[in-house]
């Protein structure tokens, strides 16, 4: 009787076990099936087959996280999230985490407000992960124009063969001139060589505009990894503009000095734009001559003010002769302008003339231009801060920097509204206050502090962090001080721009709950750059307060807050 209890016990037990290994199997292969529906991209199936056999297998953990997310890729979110937030209560996997912030940022893409996909865009971007290369690909070929051009600027931090190959197709049917000169310098970074024909051709043709050219020869010059004395004087001679004109940039970025003769009969060529050109090689190249002299005092009468001052500019670098000094006096304030940031770059031998002008031009954006050459120089630094910072301090007007031939100026801004994108002047004039504050910053002024409090104060549309950021950028540990020293300060929202700024470029951590609870009464804007920051601080403690996020009602929040988790993951 025992023997025969002893047999039936062990058949139950072996029916048992045969029972659940046969479950297992159904269990796993529902999965598989459901996963195989995921690589197809049919969702509805993939959410159909879920909950039909989490239905039958509901104890199922690798069903429950499958079910989860063919809920969020069908566009599900509130669903998937709020199943989520129970399953991540009784176990924290962070891989279906990662999976469902993933699903967030893709729908995102799919949108149709131009804010929403931008942002899933940028989100994407921002954590540098490999999927991140399918989102680019498919956003360049956006029908907004907005979205292409700055998925063309992204895919050149990524390099990969897809995206060259749609730079490529881009290059040749780009029709908006804002993306085309995104691709024209994507194309030079990515060093496509088998495009140089067709960049040559941009170069070459005076049917394109002035920035289009100009981006085609920066192009060739990246692409290019070295080119032949022969190559430069046999483009010296094109008949084409342009193609003379990246002659004279090739030979000023290889140092090819043996095509000084070429390069002087260029300076007095009939197009002005090669006539810069050619000026600003042979002072690169050192090329100081009787002959060139010769040439500069002819370029110096020149119908176009740009080369007469170019050319008047090269004779205080080589020769220091001092006929640049006239213009300062020139009734158009746009010359006297491209003068001063013209003697900002001339080094030594322009610090006397500086000097000169600083004390008696009654011009501005004269005397920004020139201290900023001078603290360059490290010459009359106390003097050129007081202009700085009296300038910043009673600035009424956006400001910008201007590329004028080589010459970068600062100058009142002249940047048009983008319906694409908000507050873009404001936007330019931003990044260019901030930069202006750091050189003060960099001088060891310590009103930089104070330029710095008034601007993050005023909040004019929103002060970003990422805007912030150039501050540092610029000033480095120095700047790091004195934003550090603004968390202690009595107003929210300089402690809250502080912490943005700590976490953003200090990867500083330890401001993750100063924004945290500046997070809780913030506005959507804020909110915004908050989780932004968070992203950038790898906040590894905030797993709880994403998946909150997740539950905001404004899509654009819940983009942010999985972008900045895919980071923080990251790590």
């Amino acid at each position: 009787m025992k023997a025969f209890i002893s047999i039936l016990t062990y058949l139950v037990f072996i029916c048992y076990f045969c029972f659940a290994g046969e479950k297992n199997l159904l269990e796993e292969k529902s999965v598989q099936r459901i996963k195989g529906h995921f690589l197809l991209r049919d969702f509805s199936s993939a959410l159909e087959e879920g909950f039909m056999f989490l239905s039958k297998y509901p104890f199922s953990d690798e069903l429950q996280k499958a079910y989860i997310k063919a809920l969020a890729l069908s566009g599900r979110e509130a669903e998937a999230i709020e199943r989520l937030k129970k399953y991540f209560m009784q176990k924290a996997d962070l891989k279906l985490l990662e999976d469902i912030a993933w699903s967030i940022l893709e729908n995102g893409t799919k949108s149709s407000q131009y804010s929403i996909k931008l942002t899933s865009l940028i989100g994407a971007y921002l954590t540098r992960d490999v999927r991140t290369v399918k989102i680019i690909s498919n956003m360049m070929q956006d029908s907004n124009a907005i979205v292409r051009m700055i998925a063309v600027k992204f895919s050149c931090d990524f390099q990969d063969e897809v995206l060259k190959r749609q730079i490529s197709y881009m290059l040749h049917k780009e029709k908006v001139w804002l993306v085309k000169l995104e691709v024209i310098k994507a194309a030079g970074i990515m060093k496509l060589k088998k495009e140089v024909s067709f960049l040559s051709g941009i170069a070459a043709s005076m049917e394109t505009t002035y920035d289009e050219r100009a981006a085609a020869v920066g192009a060739l010059i990246n692409i290019y990894e070295n080119i032949s004395e022969k190559e430069i004087k046999m483009l010296l001679h094109s008949p084409k503009a342009g193609l003379r004109e990246f002659a004279c940039e090739a030979a000023m970025h290889f140092m090819v000095s043996n095509v000084k003769d070429e390069l002087l009969n260029l300076a007095l060529d009939p197009i002005s734009d090669v006539r810069m050109a050619a000026i600003h090689a042979l002072v690169f190249l050192e090329s100081k001559s009787d002959k060139f002299l010769d040439v500069l005092k002819k370029c110096e009468s020149d119908v176009n003010v740009k080369v007469a001052i170019t050319a008047a500019w090269a004779r205080l670098v080589l020769y220091n002769d001092n006929y640049l000094e006239k213009w300062f006096f020139d009734s158009n304030e746009e010359n006297r302008r491209f003068a001063a940031a013209a003697l900002a770059m001339s080094g030594k031998n322009g610090v006397s003339l500086a000097k000169k002008i600083l004390h008696i031009s009654d011009d501005q954006f004269v005397k920004l231009n020139i201290a900023i050459g001078l603290i360059g120089q490290r010459e009359e630094i106390k003097k050129c801060q007081n202009i700085i910072y009296e300038a910043i301090k009673n600035k009424k007007q956006m400001w910008m920097w201007d590329q004028r031939g080589k010459f970068l100026t600062l100058s009142l801004s002249q940047i048009r509204h983008i319906d694409q994108i908000p507050n873009y002047p404001e936007a330019v004039d931003q990044m260019t206050e901030l930069q202006i504050i750091a050189l003060l910053s960099i001088t060891e002024d310590s009103r930089a502090a104070f330029l710095l409090k008034s601007f993050m104060k005023e909040k004019r549309w929103g002060i970003s962090g990422v805007a912030t950021v150039t501050l540092l950028r610029e000033g480095d540990e120095d700047s790091l001080k004195i934003i550090k020293g603004l968390l202690d300060d009595q107003d929210i929202n300089i402690r809250t721009q502080a912490a943005l700024v700590l976490a953003i470029y200090g990867k500083d951590d330890s401001v993750v709950g100063v924004l945290e609870k500046a997070y809780e009464s913030a506005d959507r804007e804020l909110k915004l750059h908050i989780l932004e920051a968070l992203g950038f601080a790898h906040a590894s403690a905030s797993f709880n307060f994403f998946l909150n996020v997740f539950d905001e009602p404004f899509q654009i929040l819940r983009i942010a807050g999985a972008s900045s988790l895919i980071q923080t993951l990251n790590k």
